[in-house]
């Protein structure tokens, strides 16, 4: 019963998080299509966008590689590396603040070289059929 009603919170609740996107895509689309009514158009490229994420996830073989190194670019630059580039710029921080942001950006750097290395690694090596999460470079289990 709890999975099936988690299946369903999902089913019901994925579309809303294109809320953005089709905010941002529905005044194109009702210029092209001027004889549809508003809610037929946002209905159905709102089932477009769930559509083609559902065929990513089917025609893209270990998506959750893919997703670990974006996440691995994207997080440590928005966490760690344009906040204190943005405080720089903005506060004109003394020479004590600036090198404590320096430092943040440093291990922000750091941590997306690290990570993406390691996402990387893990895609090269689930696409070469070898198991990931290992060693460096990728390797066979050892033969007993």
């Amino acid at each position: 019963l709890a999975q099936s009603m988690g299946s369903l919170c999902v089913y019901l609740t994925y579309p809303l998080m294109f809320y953005v996107p089709v905010d941002i895509l529905i005044i194109p689309a009702k210029e092209q299509f001027l004889n549809y009514h508003s809610f037929t158009i946002e209905f159905w490229l709102r089932v477009i966008l769930v559509m083609v994420t559902f065929l990513f996830a089917i025609l893209i073989p270990h998506i959750d590689l893919f997703i670990a190194l974006i996440g691995a670019l994207a997080s440590s630059s928005l966490a760690l590396i344009f906040p204190p580039m943005v405080y720089i710029m903005v506060f004109r921080p003394t020479f004590c603040q600036r090198f404590i942001c320096m430092l943040i950006m440093l291990f922000g750097v750091l941590g997306t070289i690290i990570g993406s290395t390691y996402a990387l690694k893990d895609i090269v090596c689930a696409l070469s059929g070898l198991p990931i999460g290992g060693g460096w470079p990728c390797q066979l289990p050892p033969e007993h």
